[in-house]
């Protein structure tokens, strides 16, 4: 009988996380990013692949 236990826990547990509704807002992780042109987004892209703050 505890079985039908694990069974309920498995599947229901994920649909707790996929049936809950999302924030509120355009953008739920803060503020909007400013905008930059190829030649930032690669010389970004470099800067911050040495980065480890924050992981």
């Amino acid at each position: 009988m505890w079985h039908w236990l694990i069974i309920l826990i498995i599947i229901g547990l994920p649909l707790l996380f996929v049936l809950r509704a999302p924030p509120a807002g355009v953008n739920r992780f803060g503020d909007t990013p400013p905008s930059m042109n190829f030649g930032e987004a690669i010389a970004s892209f470099f800067r911050n692949y040495v980065n480890f703050s924050g992981r």
